[in-house]
């Protein structure tokens, strides 16, 4: 259960500055901390599958972090045709 606090404590730390660098991040540098975001809410999804493998001992929750992963991966998918759209831009 220590080991579940502590990577939903590092994840939330990593989206938190993730949204923070590119706020203040000039235009060169938004697309390196895109890049972390997304791979912030992939580590998400890792971190409430990790969560409920530990609360949840009566049922199976394998669809409830099926469909938190193919939502985070979807918006992963959108920030990096995001980066694609900016990367033909410029």
């Amino acid at each position: 259960m220590i080991v579940a606090i502590i990577i939903a404590a590092v994840t939330f730390t990593d989206i938190i500055i993730a949204i923070i660098g590119i706020i203040k991040s000039n235009k060169e540098e938004k697309n390196i901390k895109l890049v972390f975001l997304a791979t912030s809410l992939i580590s998400l999804t890792l971190t409430q599958t990790a969560i409920l493998s530990f609360t949840n001992k009566g049922s199976d929750m394998s669809k409830y972090n099926g469909m938190c992963g193919m939502l985070f991966g979807l918006v992963a998918i959108v920030i990096g045709i995001i980066i694609l759209n900016r990367k033909e831009l410029n």
